[in-house]
C-alpha cells in the first residue's frame, strides 16, 4: 500500500488519479505530518510514503520520518533540482537539503526525486507578472524548463503530438 501525502495539491492530486488505491492523506484526515502519533492509523499496511513535506523548515521530520520507519519500508521524498547547487542559495534550498540529509538517515529505504519549476507554479503568478512586466523575453540561450502536471512520461525521443519534435541537445519546451 502507497500513502501519499499531500493529497490535494498540485502534485498529489495528480499522483491520486493516477494510483487510485493509494491511502491519500489530506487536511480533513486527522493524521499530521507535524504530529507524527497522529499517523499510526494512516499507516497501517503502508509499505512506502511518497512524502511530500509541507512546512517551510525542516523541525520535526526526523520524529515524522521515524513514526514512517515503524510501518513503512520506503519513502519517495519531492526535492528541488535546486539542492544541487548547494542548500545555503535560499531558504527553500535549504529546506529540501534538509530534508534530503533527513530522509537518507531515516533507515528507511529511499529515492529522492528532484523535480525542476512546475508549470502550476509558474501559472499562479501569470497574473502577477502580467500586471509588472508585461513584456518580459528570457536572456538568449536560456530556457525554462517547466514539467506540467497534465503531461505524461511517453518515452525518450517519443514526440508528444504529431508534428512536433525534440532538437538534439536541447531540453523539451527549448528552441
Amino acid at each position: 500500500m502507497i500513502l501519499l501525502t499531500g493529497a490535494t495539491g498540485n502534485v498529489g492530486r495528480e499522483l491520486t488519479a493516477l494510483l487510485p488505491e493509494a491511502r491519500t492523506l489530506t487536511h480533513g484526515s486527522g493524521a499530521d505530518l507535524a504530529e507524527p502519533e497522529t499517523l499510526t492509523a494512516a499507516l497501517q499496511t503502508v509499505d512506502t510514503v511518497f512524502l511530500i513535506w509541507p512546512f517551510l523548515t525542516a523541525d520535526g521530520a526526523e520524529a515524522t520520518l521515524g513514526k514512517i520507519a515503524q510501518h513503512a519500508r520506503r519513502v519517495v521524498y519531492l526535492s528541488s533540482s535546486a539542492v544541487r547547487f548547494g542548500p545555503d542559495t535560499d531558504p527553500i534550498t535549504r529546506l529540501h537539503s534538509d530534508l534530503e540529509v533527513a530522509v537518507r538517515a531515516s533507515g528507511l529505504e529511499w529515492t529522492i526525486l528532484r523535480a525542476d519549476t512546475f508549470a502550476s507554479n509558474a501559472l499562479g503568478w501569470a497574473g502577477q507578472l502580467r500586471a509588472h512586466f508585461p513584456r518580459v523575453g528570457r536572456p538568449e540561450g536560456s530556457c525554462l524548463r517547466l514539467i506540467s502536471p497534465r503531461r505524461r512520461w511517453r518515452g525518450p525521443g517519443r514526440p508528444r503530438r504529431p508534428g512536433v519534435r525534440r532538437r538534439p541537445g536541447l531540453p523539451v519546451g527549448c528552441r
